[in-house]
């Protein structure tokens, strides 16, 4: 992978991703007005301006834009912009850096290596702390962040969009492997290869478990923490109560188990949870509707939603992606 500052000889690769945004939608952030030039000498004229505080617009800072190269097809994979100061809209909501992956190329590891690869060139313009926001529930960017040494201290909301953005520093004073640190990451137990579940299986991950390598690991199974025996009988929330299939109410050990597993979050301040897909209690975002026949609907486990409640980051194994390299 190359980070290189974008000339003209990249026009193809630049406008081919330019259109990659404009056909899948999202945002294209970092990329300054890539969005709305269709010549992409326009755009490097633009990047040219932003070089110098002497030729900047008004309003707007002087900043460093790179593009993410895959050597081996010279396809763009990411863009990323480096703000040199903060003005007042910076310091605030979007930090030092800005940056965006290609539709196509996403959970593949790349935004945190070339978050990793610019840190350096950041340390070389004099910032020594660097800001990096998110948008709240964006956790592929918040572990890229993370995996990069970034240390959160603070959402916002930014009224103009009504969203809220997670705040992150990292401090390039403190070398790389320390910055790295482990995370503190609390996992259900069955995706571990543990015998937890209701019919006394398990959902060994071992995309997940190599990951977790060199991460301290909390394992939890709310459901056994609260009672209830391996084997059982399998449990769906049946308007709202935690129920098994012959309708016997188990809702006080499901919502003991979540308290139990909360205070294990709380005392070990996790930095995430991965939890199973689907599970009455660590459903993320789809649980079981409740008639035990295997449809699924938008909703939260019980467990899930407390920590949730409790300003945890929770991840749905489904979603989950170990980004290539991440320690």
């Amino acid at each position: 992978m190359r980070l290189i500052e974008p000339t003209i000889e990249y026009d193809e690769q630049i406008q081919a991703y330019r259109r990659d945004f404009l056909e899948a939608g999202g945002s294209m952030d970092g990329c300054g007005s890539l969005r709305r030039f269709d010549r992409t000498q326009d755009w490097l004229d633009q990047i040219e301006s932003l070089k110098s505080a002497k030729t900047a617009p008004e309003g707007l800072v002087p900043s460093t834009q790179f593009i993410y190269v895959r050597e081996e097809d010279g396809k763009i994979v990411g863009v990323i912009q480096i703000r040199h100061y903060f003005n007042e809209y910076l310091e605030k909501y979007a930090g030092h850096i800005g940056y965006s992956v290609c539709p196509s190329e996403r959970r593949k590891g790349y935004a945190t290596q070339m978050l990793r690869d610019t840190l350096p060139v950041c340390r070389e313009l004099g910032i020594d702390r660097v800001l990096i926001t998110c948008i709240q529930g964006n956790e592929g960017s918040r572990r890229t962040i993370l995996n990069n040494g970034g240390v959160y201290e603070s959402t916002v909301r930014e009224e103009d969009k009504d969203r809220y953005l997670e705040r992150y520093w990292i401090d390039l004073t403190v070398p790389e492997e320390s910055r790295r640190k482990p995370m503190k990451i609390m996992v259900s137990a069955c995706l571990l290869g543990e015998k937890c579940k209701y019919n006394g299986g398990d959902n060994y991950n071992a995309k997940l478990v190599e990951f977790l390598r060199d991460h301290k690991v909390i394992p939890v199974c709310p459901e056994v923490e609260g009672g209830l025996s391996v084997p059982r009988r399998p449990c769906e929330i049946v308007d709202g109560v935690f129920t098994n299939d012959r309708g016997e109410n188990k809702d006080r050990e499901a919502r003991l188990g979540a308290e139990v597993c909360l205070k294990k979050a709380m005392d070990e301040s996790i930095d995430l949870a991965v939890l199973q897909s689907r599970s009455p209690t660590c459903g993320v975002d789809q649980v079981y509707d409740g008639t035990f026949s295997g449809r699924l609907i938008p909703g939260t486990g019980i467990f899930a939603e407390l920590l949730k409640k409790n300003g945890f980051t929770v991840v749905d194994v489904k979603d989950f992606d170990c980004p290539a390299g991440a320690k």
